[in-house]
């Protein structure tokens, strides 16, 4: 389903004091666009690019821990918050700090918890971003491999697209990072339904798999040209 079938999207406000917090340390951490020096390379139709101005699930590939860092300055005009496993979140000034910097706790094996997913769809809705490691875990070769399907059912609660992102490491640290950004995927039912079936659900995800497939292609021919030249 193409972007301009969809409902118009509400955009987040520039100026809100209830995410002061998160807004400082985007500040704070701005030098590290310096440190990555971002090559963004897009996929697809421009015209659904323009239509995920408001709410988006950003679906990444995840190599590290530094992933998160990379991501921020990836979409760095964005509010970006993060679905993340109580076992990052840690102790108490721990998850006070990450809160405040956007991350949304979630109980590890139980990613549908319906507290933590109810915070994601209200800051979707109100058209901020949302992060969803499709992979649940690190996978440091970069291969995309199965990927879970919350990213999906996610996006079609909030009516937003997903968003494929892949990158990987680079080999020396003052190369600038390359992020493939592949063609958003609307994850709408059938039939006039909004929400998909869990066969749809399996689909659309076996979809975004494959699109982030397609992203980490483009990045192998890229870094090939590289090594060539």
């Amino acid at each position: 389903m193409s972007g301009g079938n969809t409902k118009k999207k509400r955009q987040a406000r520039v100026f809100d004091l209830r995410l002061f917090p998160m807004d400082l340390g985007r500040a704070v951490s701005s030098p590290m666009l310096l440190f990555f020096r971002m090559k963004k390379i897009y996929l697809g139709d421009p015209q659904k690019w323009w239509d995920c101005r408001g709410g988006a699930v950003i679906a990444p590939n995840h190599t590290s821990f530094r992933d998160p860092f990379l991501l921020g300055c990836t979409f760095w005009m964005r509010r970006v918050f993060f679905l993340t496993g109580e076992i990052i979140m840690g102790g108490a000034v721990r998850d006070l700090l990450l809160r405040g910097m956007g991350c949304i706790k979630v109980r590890r094996g139980d990613a549908m918890d319906s507290a933590p997913i109810g915070k994601v769809l209200e800051v979707l809705k109100a058209g901020h971003c949302c992060a969803v490691f499709p992979q649940g875990q690190i996978e440091r070769s970069g291969e995309i491999g199965a990927i879970k399907g919350g990213a999906v059912l996610i996006a079609a609660q909030a009516e937003v697209p997903v968003i494929p992102m892949y990158s990987r490491g680079r080999e020396h640290w003052w190369q600038r990072r390359t992020v493939i950004l592949g063609e958003p995927l609307y994850c709408h039912g059938t039939n006039g339904r909004s929400i998909p079936t869990r066969g749809e659900v399996d689909q659309l995800t076996e979809e975004l798999r494959s699109r982030l497939e397609r992203c980490k292609t483009l990045y192998d021919e890229i870094a090939a040209g590289g090594k060539e030249r």
